[in-house]
């Protein structure tokens, strides 16, 4: 993922200015409550990715006038939310800082703003401003815990965090799912634990997950299948390589998978489950999955409902 120092200064903070822009009278009333207005916001937000600016750079950064930029400075160091440094008057300059309450607020207008235009951003963009918030909180970015974010060709755009990029308008990313049976041919059907975000204890297939920068759908599946069973898979072979699918948690979260799925085999009495991942494990014959997701669908997640079906009678031929 880029880095924010960089893109905050580019196209992304751009596109979240326009959205503030646009959405002014939709966002105002709730930026209110929090003593914020669009433009303060703004103003907060390069003063955070520019620390000691100077007023004129700062009116810049704001495409505003240097005059009203001296009054949204002026109401900001009233309320505590920036420090100007350096002697005053003529022909002097003053350098600005975000103070803590400064970044408080930052961080609480945050759901307003994103929220409001996440539908008008990229999936590329909108899992970018993600990282502005990580960087509000001081969090420092995992580069292994990220999605691969895709187009409607699946044409790489980028990666974005895994745990902020799933919302109630997640992008399309790269993910895998596997069907895995054993010697005798019953398949195994895992319970996600209950205390997931997304369809807690849910009856779902095998495993699932998402790809990382770099991995191919099968190395992602031997990597997070051994994480979550304890034991690899054997045998892997994509046999839906263009499945996709779009499904809304009853929590609004929603998982949006460019998802190949996979079948394969592995050994029972290898099998180890993370509980942080998986509650339970059963062994089930294909046909009656099959039958299960046809008749009673809501037992199951909505994307292995999807996959027994689209998987045919007997997917390992």
């Amino acid at each position: 993922m880029t880095d924010p120092e960089d893109w905050i200064r580019t196209s992304t903070y751009c596109s979240m200015v326009h959205i503030g822009q646009q959405l002014t009278h939709e966002i105002s009333p709730d930026l209110q409550r929090l003593g914020i207005d669009p433009t303060l916001y703004l103003t907060l937000g390069q003063v955070l990715h520019h620390p000691g600016v100077t007023p004129a750079d700062l009116a810049r950064h704001c495409h505003m006038t240097p005059q009203a930029t001296g009054e949204v400075l002026r109401r900001a160091e009233e309320r505590g939310l920036v420090n100007r440094e350096g002697e005053r008057g003529r022909g002097r300059r003053t350098h600005v800082q975000l103070t803590e309450a400064g970044r408080t607020l930052l961080e609480a207008g945050w759901p307003v703003v994103h929220g409001a235009g996440a539908e008008r951003l990229s999936p590329a963009q909108h899992g970018q401003m993600q990282g502005l918030l990580d960087l509000l909180r001081g969090q420092p970015e995992d580069t292994e815990d990220v999605v691969v974010l895709v187009d409607d060709r699946g044409e790489e755009l980028g990666t974005a965090p895994r745990l902020g990029v799933h919302d109630r308008n997640t992008p399309l990313h790269k993910a895998f799912s596997t069907h895995l049976r054993r010697p005798d041919g019953k398949v195994l059907i895992t319970r996600r634990a209950l205390h997931k975000t997304t369809w807690p204890g849910a009856w779902t297939n095998s495993a699932c997950g998402h790809v990382r920068p770099g991995e191919s759908p099968v190395e992602a599946a031997l990597r997070r299948v051994t994480e979550e069973l304890g034991v690899a898979p054997t045998g892997l072979r994509v046999v839906l390589p263009d499945f996709r699918y779009r499904a809304v948690d009853a929590s609004g979260v929603v998982e949006n998978e460019l998802c190949p799925v996979m079948v394969g085999e592995v050994d029972p009495d290898a099998i180890r489950l993370d509980p942080a991942e998986v509650c339970e494990m059963d062994w089930v014959p294909w046909s009656e999955l099959r039958r299960t997701a046809a008749t009673l669908p809501r037992l199951l997640s909505p994307w292995s409902v999807l996959q027994f079906e689209a998987l045919g009678e007997d997917p390992w031929q």
